[in-house]
């Protein structure tokens, strides 16, 4: 503060001027590279000092699980199918070594986890992912719908792949090849009901669906990562509902992204486990190899040949005339 004294006439009164206002220095922004909740070491934030123990802990624990689920996520899906078919080659060695492990339940066909997750496993990458794409091309996008069809698209891509591999390609091979113990009997329905045995040549529909779940989550997460650290568009030249998307909207689905990414990571864990345990346990060396390849070869066409060059790209590309 300042005075100075001013007249009027017979009487003189002082007058305050303020100091002028000190701006503060906005906080520094996490670099490029980094991810929220992240610093710019790759590592979790501290939660303060003086926050309650059971909530300091508690964020520590959610910010270490998002930093390990991140990790898992961020494998190049190339090494890791390289490494698949190099596992198909290699489970085949280990059966003398887990044999007597095979009579727990945790490794039977009946178990919780082959009966509702493995059987269902595109179900579950179909529906976390579909929640994936819709969030994450919306915030991708700028909040625009084109945006999250586009994401929403290489799904259904997905669903018809599934659907032609697993009921066209491996149910045709395992109906023309199928015969039953007893001659007089054609069809595996009638022949199982009577009691007898249906042998057929059965690739593993389970290793090509795990191993091409596995690798379409970790694409789809690639290419969430590729915008998720791009800083807050705001400025005098960014318009109102823009500046809005980007200060309210954006940080909320980014909270709903990071749940979702917990789960996906779980899944992407699990559908390894489960074919670990395929490749194994079940079906012959040509038939596991056969499932695998498969599924590399799934995923290599889709997000190596065809998305990069024609619609609906690669996840994480945006196209210029979906954002001006």
């Amino acid at each position: 503060m300042s005075s100075r004294t001013t007249s009027y006439g017979e009487f003189s009164m002082p007058v305050t001027t303020p100091a002028p206002r000190q701006r503060t220095a906005a906080p520094p922004k996490a670099p490029k590279g980094t991810m929220p909740l992240e610093n710019g070491r790759g590592k979790p934030d501290v939660t303060p000092e003086n926050a309650p123990p059971l909530i300091r802990h508690f964020n520590s624990l959610l910010q270490w699980i998002i930093f390990f689920s991140k990790k898992i996520l961020k494998i190049d899906p190339l090494i890791k199918a390289v490494c698949y078919l190099g596992l198909s080659v290699i489970c085949s060695s280990l059966w003398i070594l887990a044999e007597p492990y095979q009579e727990y339940s945790f490794f039977q066909k009946s178990s919780f986890f082959n009966q509702y997750f493995v059987k269902l496993s595109w179900g579950w990458t179909f529906w976390l992912l579909l929640a994936f794409f819709a969030l994450c091309g919306y915030v991708e996008g700028g909040g625009l719908v084109r945006e999250v069809a586009r994401n929403v698209t290489r799904l259904l891509v997905g669903t018809v792949v599934w659907y032609t591999v697993t009921a066209v390609f491996i149910g045709g091979i395992e109906r023309s090849t199928g015969k039953c113990s007893r001659d007089d009997i054609f069809t595996r329905k009638e022949c199982l009901a009577g009691g007898n045995t249906w042998g057929h040549f059965d690739i593993s529909g389970h290793a090509f669906l795990l191993v091409y779940c596995s690798l379409l989550i970790l694409e789809e997460a690639r290419g969430f990562f590729r915008w998720e650290t791009e800083d807050i568009q705001d400025g005098p030249d960014v318009l109102a509902a823009d500046r809005r998307f980007e200060l309210v909207v954006k940080p909320r689905l980014l909270v709903a992204i990071h749940i979702i990414t917990v789960a996906i990571a779980g899944l992407a864990v699990l559908w390894d486990w489960m074919l670990l345990i395929t490749l194994v346990y079940y079906h012959s060396f040509v038939q596991r190899f056969l499932g695998v390849a498969l599924g590399v070869l799934a995923w290599y066409g889709t997000y190596r040949l065809w998305y990069p060059r024609f619609y609906p790209g690669l996840p994480g590309d945006v196209e210029e005339e979906f954002v001006q």
